[in-house]
């Protein structure tokens, strides 16, 4: 009869769960939620030497019971998947969360020199990435100085009630290591074909910068508004 060691298969499930997961969410672009872009570099890493353990792992399957308590193992690994996978299912409400407060506050105090930004704008083109997105919030602060400034930005979309029905928010999170450094930028979008954007969806906007009133909570904001061109 062929050995069979329970404790090895379930420390080799835990593994495939675990690096299945990982995959998931690189092959989806969710990844972002977790890690910033420099450091997907190790996620990349962490699939492929998971993958390795695997191998090594399965023999084990098929050999007789140790005295080493392979569940006390598997536990740390197994709290990990299930607080990635509850977290993953609660991305879309901690973004829609963050950007609400975005949106609405316009009286916060920047933490860079935004100046140093402002002056690599050119020919009233204004091109956002990881390095200057504090940019959002400097047109956030003071959207009639930048009215009619073409724009040229990334992000997630995220729909919210208090719009107009052609109407999102293009949210930005941008991390230098992990979600504990993670800085939210929001602005406002416009798009004719709204209806062919998904919740969350990554995107990548052109558009010319205007401006628009909301009414959240009984009270009324004015918002920079970028009127979308193109969209990829």
């Amino acid at each position: 009869m062929r050995r069979f060691n329970f404790g090895e298969l379930i420390y080799f499930l835990t593994l495939c769960f675990l690096d299945i997961f990982l995959i998931y969410i690189m092959l989806t672009n969710k990844v972002d939620f977790y890690v910033g872009k420099k450091m997907i570099i190790y996620v990349f890493f962490a699939i492929i030497m998971i993958s390795l353990m695997m191998i090594f792992q399965f023999p084990r399957i098929f050999t007789t019971k140790s005295s080493e308590n392979i569940l006390i193992k598997s536990f740390p690994l197994i709290l990990t998947l299930v607080l990635g996978m509850i977290s993953l299912n609660n991305a879309g409400n901690f973004k829609h969360i963050l950007l609400n407060d975005k949106i609405a506050n316009t009286n916060h105090e920047h933490k860079y020199n935004v100046d140093e930004f402002i002056k690599l704008i050119n020919d009233r083109t204004i091109v956002i990435n990881e390095e200057n997105a504090v940019i959002l919030e400097e047109i956030s602060m003071n959207p009639k100085k930048y009215l009619g400034y073409k724009i040229i930005t990334d992000g997630f979309v995220c729909k919210e009630n208090y719009l107009s029905n052609n109407q999102f928010i293009l949210g930005k999170i941008v991390m230098n290591c992990c979600r504990a450094d993670a800085e939210v930028f929001a602005i406002a979008a416009q798009y004719t074909d709204i209806k062919s954007l998904r919740e969350n969806q990554p995107i990548k906007v052109e558009g010319i910068i205007d401006s628009t009133q909301i009414y959240d909570k009984g009270k009324e904001y004015t918002i920079p508004l970028i009127i979308v061109n193109k969209l990829n």
